[in-house]
């Protein structure tokens, strides 16, 4: 009987096709061909499927994707659920991007995994109202207990139903009794959020799937708020009492003020990245900016075995 791999990965793809391949032949060289599942979005771009390695499993029925939205959440689940569907399912898996680049080497990677007792390492902070500090906190917990409504214009409606368009409104519902039908979290089930991108052993992606299978509830509301994939998971995981979560994804990213999308990694982060202990980064640009990545490969001790041949 083989042994079962440590570690594996989801990944969630959906431009820049040659990046994805640099991206999954580093995993490759790194972790000896670990398993992979894919959620690739082929309604944004195609991948060279004859390119692809044999330890990459694909969701077939994939998802056609949206920033900040549930899709997020669907394709994350459906990666985790066809990876553990494998014969070679690992111990540990972790969520990757398809513009996220490890910058340590395999052995560091494995071995603060392997020190840590946690079940799960995401970015994660419980949101309970009277204990909110930073204005960045109160947000988050007002974006996780509204909902948003729709209703048809009134103008368009009386020119003509083919043009109907929708206004969207938010609305703030303070947990009370009144809402309780509505808002899944109380005392004793908190909402969660943080970072999208995260780590998770077999228990803990069991508990997922498990959640998720058999919760309409809570999936029925995070259906029905922004970036669902930035709190879903983390109150999933936060709230099982067998597990335990650390507050730390190895994940470095350089946030401009005020922006919701991550700045673009360039030669001048080289430093920084190498002196971070976070095991990956994100966002890289290959086509703009490969030197970093070239340098990158350096650092992991990546050998091209192809001209190491030659």
């Amino acid at each position: 009987m083989s042994k079962k791999p440590f570690l594996g990965f989801v990944l969630l793809t959906h431009e820049k096709p040659a990046q994805i391949l640099r991206l999954i032949e580093r995993l490759n060289f790194m972790f000896d061909d670990p398993p992979i599942a894919c959620h690739h979005d082929f309604s944004k771009c195609e991948l060279p499927l004859d390119e692809i390695p044999q330890n990459v499993s694909f969701v077939k029925q994939y998802v056609e994707t949206a920033w900040g939205d549930w899709s997020l959440v669907d394709a994350t689940l459906k990666g985790i659920d066809i990876l553990y569907s494998r014969d070679d399912a690992p111990e540990w898996f972790i969520l990757l991007s398809g513009r996220d680049y490890p910058i340590k080497p395999a052995d560091q990677i494995i071995k603060d995994i392997k020190d840590s007792d946690c079940d799960a390492h995401m970015s994660v902070l419980k949101l309970v109202e009277s204990e909110l500090e930073s204005e960045i906190e109160k947000r988050a917990f007002k974006k996780y207990h509204k909902l948003e409504f729709r209703y048809p214009s009134l103008i368009h409606l009386l020119q003509s139903i083919r043009f109907l368009k929708w206004w969207r409104k938010d609305i703030y519902l303070k947990r009370s009794m009144f809402t309780e039908w509505v808002i899944p979290f109380s005392n004793e089930f908190n909402c969660f959020y943080g970072s999208q991108w995260f780590y998770a052993n077999q228990k803990a992606a069991s508990e997922i799937l498990k959640f998720y299978k058999s919760d309409f509830r809570v999936q029925f509301y995070y259906k029905r708020v922004h970036a669902p994939d930035e709190s879903y998971f983390h109150t999933v995981l936060g709230n099982c009492k067998e597990l335990k979560v650390c507050n730390k994804n190895w994940r470095h990213v350089n946030w401009a003020p005020g922006s919701s999308h991550p700045i673009e990694l360039s030669m001048d982060d080289l430093e920084t990245l190498i002196q971070s202990d976070d095991h990956f980064a994100r966002k890289f640009n290959m086509d703009k900016y490969p030197e970093i990545l070239d340098r990158l490969d350096e650092h992991i001790g990546y050998v091209d075995k192809t001209r190491a041949r030659n």
